[in-house]
């Protein structure tokens, strides 16, 4: 970045070199601020992927909960599923969904009432 030819061999006027130094000063200074955003860039991508990774192995953990219900690896509470749902099939297809859907509505809202 020399604004001289090399045949003045450096010389030159001392605001050339302050010009010069400042000019090196400030591409340093980019430089750095450049590497800053992106080392920040990298290590918002690395925790969003570890709260991505951590969501997903919570998943993970549902849906072999759920394989193992439909499985019968564990046949109590394989049965426990099925007892449910058999009584869910029976309230929904005996009750009214808008008797149940009030029920529930009822029931969220009693809740403060019920807790001493």
């Amino acid at each position: 970045r020399m604004l001289f030819p090399n045949g003045l061999g450096g010389a030159g006027p001392a605001w050339l070199r302050a010009v010069q130094e400042q000019e090196e000063d400030t591409a340093v200074g980019h430089m750095a601020s450049t590497l800053d955003q992106l080392l920040d860039r990298f290590r918002r991508l690395r925790d969003t992927l570890g709260r991505t990774q951590r969501r997903m192995h919570r998943w993970n953990m549902v849906l072999l909960k759920m394989r193992s219900l439909y499985a019968w690896q564990e046949p109590s509470r394989t049965r426990m599923l099925i007892a449910g749902n058999l009584f869910f099939v029976l309230l929904f297809s005996v009750v009214p969904f808008r008797l149940l859907f009030a029920a529930f509505v009822i029931f969220l809202f009693a809740r403060p009432l019920r807790d001493p």
